[in-house]
């Protein structure tokens, strides 16, 4: 019965977070798999029809359900906590290393966990890579969403984004996107391209306001300019063994900066210049 019930609990609550249904139903599932449990390991066939019935009589029934929803709760914080801590391993290791020279006996090892509860998590490393991707993708969403509602102007949210990209850049030593398009294609295709594509949209959104503002050139072309964007961020990390006698800050400047300043209307220039004193 323990067993069962065990292998069950864990079948229950694996499912219902990978599809992130509430805990409500999955205190429901629980309880209806406890249920099951102890029907089908009863050695009275009686028992199903009593359980059934008295079940619901018992005052203490909600209680039970109550008890059941913090116990899920717990577990399935257990298990996010899990996913959350290969996932960040499994990112510094692709940062580091590249996507190819990093294992599944890598991560376990840098994360100290065992590398069946990796699988219990993750069916292997393409899934994994998948869920990084998508964890960046969305801390990336909410930071850009923060600093469009706390910037006081287009000029002063370009820099920080820009500056964010750089930062992200400067830190990997070996170029993902190449790994991903060289070794997982599928990924690089449904996945990857998209995210591109919705940061591509946004930046074109960002100039297409700082022309509206006055604070860029007004012949420009937003999808042009957006497209230079990404590639400034890519090209320091494409350059940083040439660059590493050099800080974020100087080649920031030297790179990003001037290209914006290269953009911007006297409007634009005054504020700029502003930002970087």
């Amino acid at each position: 019965m323990i067993i069962s019930f065990n292998k069950g609990i864990e079948f229950v609550l694996h499912r219902t977070l990978a599809r992130k249904i509430s805990t409500y139903t999955i205190t429901t599932n629980v309880a209806l798999c406890i249920m099951h449990t102890q029907i089908n390991t009863s050695k009275n066939p009686g028992q199903e029809i009593y359980y059934h019935k008295n079940l619901k009589k018992r005052e203490n029934f909600f209680c039970f359900l109550s008890f059941l929803s913090i116990f899920a709760s717990v577990i399935i914080h257990k298990l996010r906590m899990s996913k959350e801590r290969i996932i960040e391993g499994a990112k510094e290791l692709f940062r580091l290393s590249g996507l190819k020279s990093t294992t599944m006996d890598d991560i376990a090892k840098h994360i100290g966990m065992s590398k069946r509860t990796i699988y219990e998590n993750f069916k292997d490393k393409e899934e994994i890579l998948v869920a990084c991707l998508d964890q960046v993708y969305w801390e990336n969403r909410r930071f850009s969403e923060k600093v469009f509602a706390e910037s006081d102007n287009v000029i002063e949210a370009t820099v920080i984004l820009l500056r964010k990209g750089a930062e992200q850049a400067r830190k990997q030593r070996y170029m993902i996107i190449e790994d991903i398009k060289k070794y997982y294609p599928e990924v690089y295709q449904n996945i990857l391209l998209s995210q591109q594509d919705d940061k591509q949209k946004e930046m074109e959104a960002l100039v297409e306001q700082g022309m509206k503002e006055g604070v860029f050139r007004e012949d420009l072309n937003p999808e042009i300019i957006a497209y230079f964007f990404a590639q400034q961020a890519e090209g320091i990390a494409i350059n940083d063994q040439k660059l590493d006698g050099y800080s974020l800050l100087e080649v920031f400047k030297n790179m990003v900066l001037s290209f914006i300043r290269g953009i911007c209307t006297p409007k634009g220039l005054k504020i700029i210049n502003q930002l970087t004193k």
